[in-house]
């Protein structure tokens, strides 16, 4: 695992510029130039990623370490729109691990929505809260179950809901 250095070696070394939102380093050496931007995607994860003291090392990481001072002990950095690729200081959040998983996006979502199975000729929601499966019903339509699953979310995940993200605002 990297080290991850400090919010003052990270100053002495790049500087934040809050027009572009972006970081650029401060001083030339081996392999890089002043006020070149910093980092490049990792196209197999999405994620920036940047070089520092021979290591490969998380741009959210960073952006954090570098406004904030540290990240908290037993905490993940948390993209709050889900993209890995945008590490803007606004996007990004210190979250529990639980706090973490909850917000992930769901990869798996079936045809009818999240949360949502059909039976039969009915629409069945459930939602998945600490290890346990809790029924929310059984609907006439999917977007009913849909919606059920929807408001279960916001009202048991607060801001985790990953339907808090702008992207699934519009989202039943």
């Amino acid at each position: 695992m990297p080290v991850y250095p400090t919010q003052a070696e990270l100053k002495q070394e790049i500087r934040y510029d809050e027009v572009t939102e972006k970081y650029y380093w401060i001083n030339a050496r081996r392999g890089r130039k002043i006020n070149a931007p910093i980092g490049s995607i990792d196209k197999t994860t999405g994620y920036y990623r940047m070089g520092y003291n021979y290591q490969s090392l998380f741009m959210h990481r960073v952006a954090y370490i570098y406004h904030h001072g540290s990240i908290p002990d037993g905490y993940y950095v948390d993209h709050i729109n889900g993209d890995p690729s945008d590490y803007r200081i606004a996007n990004l959040r210190a979250v529990t691990p639980a706090d973490n998983s909850i917000n992930r996006f769901k990869e798996h979502v079936s045809a009818y929505g999240m949360g949502v199975t059909r039976n039969k000729n009915r629409y069945s929601s459930m939602i998945k809260t600490g290890g346990r499966y809790s029924n929310l019903g059984t609907f006439d339509t999917a977007e009913d179950a849909a919606l059920a699953y929807k408001n279960a979310s916001i009202a048991r995940h607060g801001d985790m809901s990953v339907f808090r993200r702008p992207s699934f605002a519009g989202m039943t």
